[in-house]
């Protein structure tokens, strides 16, 4: 049995060549090597995965408990064909950990960056000198136990509001329960990420990156809706306003965005909530740069939330999205909806640039498939961009 790499359309950009190849179960980099990467410009391409970590995933190559067969079980093969990618990409990509899903999906696991750069130079708790990117990036892929459903399309929209920069929703997660939107801290004991909820996403990875906080102190948020960017200070009561240029001092929280608009103004505020909302840092920054997916799973769809961060992606529920039951699934038609929407998020991420003043600022998906066939086969087709 092998991962089948699958795609819908191969497409050479300028910045990105992606070349699918099989992946058995010896799962070494030789294997997986999911893609070959051409840097157009000198620029490393931006590639985010998002992985499957459903129940299914315990399960060894042919579809039994690992734990009775004793053979590997497909998130080990995954773990340590990811290592062995990593190693072979050290100095060629930047690289990103998106969600990592089961029945809930996690935020983002780790912004997009340089895989040879520092850790600490992305998140300033970590001791610098100590640990590359890659080093933490594999830590994330091997510190969770894979659980439960298989939610791939919320996963995509999690990932598609990282791209578009938009705002952190956890799936939904409600601000009445702010305690779900508590990062993971890291920890200089364990030298790991700890304390937090397992599935909010990094806070190096959103501004205001103390987005949570138990302080009812003073803090500042940044409107750059003047100068045609987002306003960090939407749905806060704010006071105190002064007008900041692009070369001024960077307001806290707001290390890890990229200023691509200009002046705005730095206001302040009083925390109501231990979670006040922030909005992903988009990789997205440069031009002539490829951003790119790449989802890798073991089975079809069985689990969707059809809700508000759904709907801001593609601007409909999941009632407007083109129905796959019978197409794709071969069930009734409005009986297998759980995949339905999956490609109108990536086609809205594919189909012209996200950022207006950025040249090829569309994001690429590439899918491969964990020893899967039949249904989840096609899907993972469908889905590829």
């Amino acid at each position: 049995m092998k991962f089948t790499a699958t795609q819908r359309r191969l497409k050479t950009c300028a910045a990105i060549i992606a070349v699918m190849l099989c992946v058995f179960t010896s799962a070494s980099a030789d294997d997986i090597d999911v893609y070959r990467a051409k840097i157009a410009a000198q620029k490393k391409p931006n590639i985010l995965f998002v992985l499957d970590y459903s129940g299914s995933m315990t399960w060894d190559i042919n579809g039994e408990n690992a734990s009775f067969t004793g053979k590997p079980a497909r998130i080990d093969i995954l773990r340590d064909a990811m290592d062995e990618l990593l190693d072979r990409n050290f100095d060629r990509i930047n690289a990103g950990i998106g969600s990592l899903f089961g029945t809930t999906t996690s935020g983002i696991r780790w912004p997009i960056s340089e895989l040879n750069a520092d850790a600490s130079t992305v998140d300033p708790a970590i001791p610098a000198g100590q640990f590359t990117v890659r080093d933490i990036i594999s830590k994330q892929v091997n510190e969770k136990q894979a659980d439960g459903y298989t939610a791939t399309v919320d996963a995509l929209v999690e990932a598609a509001q990282y791209f578009r920069g938009e705002s952190v929703t956890h799936n939904d997660e409600s601000a009445n329960y702010p305690d779900r939107n508590k990062p993971h801290r890291w920890d200089t004991v364990s030298n790991s990420y700890k304390d937090g909820n397992a599935n909010a996403a990094i806070a190096t990875s959103y501004s205001p990156s103390n987005a949570y906080d138990k302080d009812r102190g003073t803090f500042y948020c940044n409107d750059y809706s003047a100068s045609g960017g987002p306003n960090y200070c939407e749905n806060k009561i704010i006071s105190n306003c002064v007008v900041k240029t692009e070369d001024d001092e960077t307001t806290e929280g707001f290390q890890r965005l990229t200023n691509l608009w200009g002046g705005y103004q730095r206001c302040e505020y009083a925390r109501v909530s231990d979670w006040m909302n922030a909005r992903y840092n988009s990789p997205i920054t440069q031009t002539c740069q490829s951003n790119t997916i790449v989802l890798i799973s073991d089975g079809q769809p069985t689990k969707i939330n059809d809700g508000a961060s759904l709907q801001s992606i593609v601007g409909t529920s999941l009632s407007g999205c083109s129905d796959l039951s019978n197409s794709v699934f071969g069930q009734p038609a409005g009986t297998a909806v759980e995949g339905n929407c999956g490609i109108e998020v990536l086609d809205s991420l594919s189909r012209g640039d996200l950022n207006p003043d950025i040249a090829n600022s569309e994001v690429r998906t590439y899918t491969v498939g964990f020893n899967i066939d039949g249904p989840g086969q096609t899907y993972l087709e469908r889905l590829a961009t």
